[in-house]
C-alpha cells in the first residue's frame, strides 16, 4: 500500500494550506483514528507547494481525542534520588561527556560507576549539537506533558535552570523541583522576554492549532544566541511513501500538522528562525507501528508491540528487521522523525556557538 494509490480523492472543495497559503494542487487523504481504534475517519490534504499534510477542519472538541490515560498526560513518579557520593561520582562522569571537561576526576569516578540511565534518556546528541556547555543554561519544554519526563532527566543530571509548560495539564505543578505551568508558548512569551538557552519541542508542535503564532512566541522567548530544537514527525520519508495512510506517525485527528522538510523551513523562516541541522532519529515503533495498521491493530490493543513487549504478533526476526530498517533511515535521511535545529535568523551566517552565555572550562 502506498501513499500515492490509497484514500485519495480529487475535490472540488478549495483549501488554502496553512502554512504557505498555496490553494491548488492538494491530495486529499481520509484518515483513520487507530491509537484507540475508533476508526474514525478525519479529511487531510497535502498543500501541493510545500508539501504539508495537514487536518482539513482542526475539530473544535479536539479534547475528547485526549481521554484520561492519554500517555503523555499521565502524572509520572519523581525519579528516585540517589545516595550524595553515587550521585557526586556520576555527575563527574556527566561533565565529561556532556562539557568535556574534568576528564581526570572522570578517570577516578569510572572505576566506580557508570553513566546514569538519565544521562541516555537525556539525549546527549541533542545537548551536545546544541552547544550545551553548562548547568547553568536556561531549558524551556514546550508542551512536556504531565510527566515532563525529560526535564527530569536533566534535573537527575544537574541542570537546575529548567521550565515546562503544557496547555493541557490540569494545572501548574512541580516535580523534582521543576516548575511545570499549565500555559502554552504564546501566553508565556506575552508574561516574560527572551531569555531560555535552549528551547525543545518535543513531539509537541504537531499537536498545536496555531503553528506560526508559536514559532513566533518561541523567537520571542529565545535568547539571542539561543537555538530552539523541535522534534517531529516528517512526511518526506520513506514511511510516509510506503505505508501512506497507515503510517502510525498520521494520529489522526491528533497530529494536525504532518510538516515536509520545505513546510517546516518555511514555517520558520517567517517567524524568524532558520534552520542550522538536522539529525534523524526514528526507531522501530515507524515501521511495527504501521504494519499494525495494516492488520488493522490499533495501538493501545492487547496485541500491540507498543503495549505487550510480549506480542506475538511479528517474530523476533521480523522485529530485528524493523530496527534495520529505522537504521538505514537514520543514515540516509529518509525517517519519519527528525530532529530539527533552528536560530534566530541573524544568527545563522555566525558559527554555531555554545548556547550557555555564562559557560567556563576547567
Amino acid at each position: 500500500m502506498t501513499a500515492t494509490t490509497e484514500s485519495i480523492d480529487v475535490l472540488s472543495r478549495v483549501f488554502s494550506c496553512r502554512v504557505c497559503g498555496f490553494t491548488n494542487g492538494h491530495r486529499i487523504f481520509r484518515i483513520r483514528e487507530m491509537m484507540f481504534g475508533t476508526h474514525e475517519e478525519f479529511e487531510y490534504f497535502m498543500c501541493g507547494s510545500c508539501g504539508c499534510l495537514q487536518i482539513a477542519n482542526i475539530p473544535n472538541d479536539i479534547s475528547r481525542h485526549y481521554p484520561t490515560g492519554y500517555y503523555s498526560h499521565q502524572l509520572a513518579p519523581a525519579t528516585p534520588r540517589l545516595g550524595l557520593l553515587r550521585w557526586a561520582l556520576e555527575r563527574l562522569l556527566v561533565k565529561t561527556a556532556l562539557f568535556d571537561r574534568g576528564y581526570k576526576l572522570s578517570r577516578i569516578a569510572k572505576q566506580f560507576v557508570t553513566l546514569p540511565v538519565s544521562f541516555f534518556q537525556a539525549r546527549p546528541d541533542i545537548l551536545k549539537r546544541a552547544g550545551v556547555r553548562d548547568y547553568r543554561a536556561s531549558i524551556l519544554d514546550i508542551g512536556c506533558g504531565g510527566q515532563a519526563k525529560w526535564l527530569q532527566d536533566l534535573r537527575a543530571l544537574g541542570f537546575k535552570n529548567l521550565l515546562g509548560i503544557d496547555p493541557f495539564i490540569e494545572s501548574d505543578f512541580h516535580i523534582q523541583g521543576i516548575p511545570v505551568r499549565r500555559a502554552d508558548a504564546t501566553s508565556l512569551a506575552k508574561q516574560s522576554g527572551g531569555c531560555f538557552d535552549l528551547i525543545t519541542l518535543h513531539h509537541s508542535l504537531e499537536h498545536i492549532p496555531d503553528q506560526l503564532g508559536t514559532l513566533l512566541a518561541v523567537r520571542d522567548l529565545l535568547a539571542p544566541t539561543g537555538l530552539c530544537v523541535i522534534r517531529i514527525p516528517v512526511v518526506s520519508s520513506l514511511a510516509w511513501d510506503k505505508y501512506g495512510v497507515n503510517w502510525v506517525e498520521l494520529d489522526a485527528p491528533r497530529h494536525l500538522y504532518l510538516h515536509s522538510k520545505d513546510s517546516l523551513k518555511q514555517l520558520a523562516r517567517k517567524a524568524g528562525l532558520d534552520l542550522v541541522d538536522i539529525q534523524y532519529d526514528t526507531t522501530a515503533f515507524e515501521f511495527y507501528g504501521s504494519e499494525q495498521y495494516l492488520l488493522n491493530v490499533p495501538l493501545t490493543s492487547p496485541k500491540s508491540l507498543w503495549v505487550n513487549a510480549a506480542s506475538t504478533l511479528f517474530s523476533q526476526e521480523k522485529q530485528r528487521e524493523f530496527e534495520e530498517k529505522a537504521k538505514q533511515a537514520n543514515a540516509d535521511g529518509t525517517a519519519g522523525r527528525a530532529c530539527f535545529f533552528f536560530r534566530h535568523s541573524e544568527q545563522v551566517s555566525e558559527i554555531v556557538s555554545p548556547v550557555s552565555r555564562t559557560a567556563s572550562r576547567d
